[in-house]
């Protein structure tokens, strides 16, 4: 996956872009070798994501903005949402594990976090707990401060049980 930057230095393609970890990685902290603030956020953010993997014990998948995924070479945080199916959320685990802005996620790990409960789609609340929501973070994240289009990242967070006992 090729991810430029266009004229305002937002992400391009536009809209949802897809990445591995490895991508993740490669994009937004080799890419920035003068950053030692980008290798210090990306450190706290796979400390993040391993309390949210021990927590929900299952695969989830993370939307990425925010000053992270643009040019900007030092950004003050790591904004994301993670969707996160019903079966596996706990509210105590993310209040106990900050996991969540609310909780305290943006102190605990420069991680400024929102949380999507994923209900089937043949759930009456579907409309209103999931897609709702969904569609929020989709026009939020697809347009600058200026109404510029831009990308934002989509990551799965992969739950492999040998590393989170």
């Amino acid at each position: 996956m090729e991810i430029k930057y266009d004229s305002n230095g937002n992400l391009s393609p536009y809209g949802k872009i897809e990445v591995n970890e490895k991508e993740f990685r490669d994009c937004f902290v080799e890419d920035h070798p003068g950053s030692k603030k980008r290798t210090e956020l990306y450190a706290k953010f796979l400390e993040y994501q391993k309390a949210l993997l021990d927590s929900v014990k299952s695969d989830v998948e993370q939307l990425i903005d925010g000053s992270w995924v643009s040019s900007k070479p030092d950004p003050q945080d790591i904004d994301l949402v993670n969707l996160v199916k019903i079966r596996y959320f706990c509210e105590q685990d993310f209040k106990d594990k900050c996991l969540i802005s609310k909780f305290g996620s943006k102190e605990r790990f420069d991680v400024d976090a929102y949380l999507v409960i994923v209900l089937p789609e043949d759930d009456p609340r579907y409309k209103d707990i999931t897609k709702n929501w969904l569609d929020y973070w989709e026009k939020l994240w697809s347009f600058d401060r200026n109404g510029n289009e831009k990308g934002y990242i989509v990551m799965k967070a992969t739950y492999n049980e040998v590393n989170h006992e």
